[in-house]
């Protein structure tokens, strides 16, 4: 996918940048898991939630914990998608999220 979408050169920046306070950014997004500054169960606005079953960077146990715990939680668990699954599915995100609008 990197390739048919020509998304290494953007990503590669967003990557090397992580690093350059000593990591710390990656180091806390690691930590999220088991420390999230959020109480999900205090969420009570509807939220979407998408995520590629195939998604190689966040466990598809983590996006369905997270989902039962937000109360109004609506989520949407791709089968043939992966963590970047966004790029070529745009289109759909934003038709649902019109939809819920009206």
């Amino acid at each position: 996918m990197y390739d048919r979408l020509d998304l290494l050169s953007a990503l590669m920046k967003d990557r090397l940048e992580s690093y350059c306070q000593k990591g710390i950014g990656s180091w806390y997004d690691v930590t999220l898991p088991g420390n999230y500054p959020v109480d999900l169960y205090a969420i009570h606005i509807p939220v979407r939630l998408w995520q590629g079953e195939k998604d190689g960077s966040i466990p598809l146990a983590m996006g369905k914990a997270v989902a039962a715990r937000i109360p109004n939680c609506i989520p949407t668990f791709l089968p043939n998608d992966g963590h970047f699954w966004l790029f070529e599915n745009i289109s759909v995100l934003l038709k649902q999220l019109l939809e819920l609008e009206q």
